[in-house]
């Protein structure tokens, strides 16, 4: 089922109801190449976005570059992923801040 189930659900919930997408902005989804994360990425793309995804495979890197068609794709397994994440944003945006702001909102993980 996959965009039409649980998967399209909380990609949905995720970005468009939680986190409040507008058209336009700038996107980073960890682990793009995964179920939830491609569907979020491509929500993203059809709403405007410049989409930087991440994922940990090059094959996965070369499906979300030409297939998806995301604005940049890293490999967190091969390349640092602050400093690749800074080279493939728009410059003039504070990357870092953003993505703690992002974040702030989360518990704090359990093991």
């Amino acid at each position: 089922m996959h965009a039409l189930g649980g998967t399209g659900i909380t990609a949905y919930g995720g970005l468009l109801e939680t986190g409040a997408l507008k058209n336009g902005e700038q996107v980073y989804v960890s682990t793009a190449g995964g179920a939830v994360g491609s569907v979020v990425s491509q929500i993203a793309k059809i709403k405007g976005c410049y989409v930087v995804g991440s994922t940990g495979a090059d094959d996965k890197v070369a499906w979300l570059r030409d297939v998806a068609g995301l604005d940049a794709v890293i490999n967190y397994k091969t390349q640092p992923l602050g400093p690749a994440l800074e080279a493939a944003t728009p410059k003039g945006i504070d990357v870092y801040s953003r993505m703690s702001a992002a974040h702030s909102w989360m518990p704090p993980c359990r093991a």
